[in-house]
């Protein structure tokens, strides 16, 4: 038998080095796959925009709430289907559009890479899922609704692509959907009048957005509005027309918390022009604020 220069044979140095390969593996395993599941996982969430995605859930379990027709516990229920199912929506839209995204250069998890396709898709099928599953309890209709409304999600990247000067209107119509899905999962109901606020408010607020991502519709071949009116006129009219859209609810509520709500809306909606002037991305950004706003006063007329 051959020996090393200690005197050592040397197969059982090598057998020796072996074992010791194979458990530093292991131990580094244990300690890399909970980090990146970990980070899978919060790259998951910001895909989902939870920040924006629990406005619809609010939505619709305040919708639930006022109506009186459940309790907390079933408005609480709706509200985190409804906030599931915008999530999955957002991560189902980030992986149709990451090259269109990536060209505009955007950040997002799915867009760098950061957050693998397939990894985003499982997490969104699971949302899915997990909301048509608990429908169950609220109702078939509650199971339909919530199967349409995933559908329509999933197929808003396809729209848009196809029917780019549409999109605001296809959006709009989203949004809306948690005063839908409140109802078929409750006795709930919004007057169409009202929630045509919230419809309009967001159609005008997608052409201000459409300004945002001119270059890269552009560069995909995609003719939005901005690109019609011309950018500086779709500011404009985007501005215009969410001012309008808050306004005109006052004419339309007779609530007198709904018309405070959205008098501190349309408060909001000046600050954030304010702050547009400024810096174009967070201004819109900060019109979420205004949006809920407008939200809330609707679901608690």
């Amino acid at each position: 038998m051959e020996t090393a220069f200690n005197g050592e044979p040397t197969s059982v140095k090598v057998m020796s080095n072996e074992k010791y390969s194979k458990e530093a593996v292991v131990v580094n395993l244990n300690r890399v796959l909970p980090v990146r599941t970990l980070e899978y996982f919060l790259d998951c969430i910001k895909s989902g925009r939870l920040g924006v995605s629990w406005i619809a859930g609010f939505a619709a379990g305040t919708t639930v709430f006022v109506a009186d027709s459940g309790g907390f516990l079933l408005a609480a229920l709706v509200a985190v289907c409804m906030t599931m199912l915008t999530m999955a929506g957002f991560i189902s839209n980030d992986i149709s559009d990451r090259q269109k995204d990536k060209i505009a250069q955007k950040s997002r998890p799915i867009t760098t890479g950061k957050l693998p396709a397939k990894v985003a898709a499982l997490f969104a099928i699971c949302l899915f899922a997990f909301v048509v599953f608990v429908s169950g309890f609220l109702g078939i209709a509650a199971v339909v609704a919530s199967i349409l409304t995933a559908a329509a999600l999933v197929f808003y990247s396809a729209f848009s692509k196809k029917f780019p000067l549409f999109k605001g209107v296809y959006t709009a119509l989203l949004c809306i959907v948690p005063f839908g899905f409140a109802a078929a999962a409750s006795e709930a109901s919004v007057q169409p009048d009202l929630v045509s606020i919230v419809f309009f408010f967001i159609v005008f607020r997608e052409i201000l957005l459409d300004t945002l991502d001119a270059s890269g519709d552009r560069a995909f071949g995609l003719k939005t509005v901005a690109h019609v009116l011309g950018e500086q006129n779709a500011r404009t009219v985007g501005w215009l027309g969410m001012f309008g859209s808050l306004m005109a609810g006052q004419v339309l509520l007779h609530n007198p918390v709904s018309i405070l709500v959205l008098y501190l809306a349309l408060i909001s909606l000046a600050v954030s022009a304010c702050l547009y002037l400024s810096n174009e991305e967070k201004g819109l950004r900060s019109t979420r604020l205004a949006m809920f706003l407008g939200v809330f006063s609707i679901a608690v007329a």
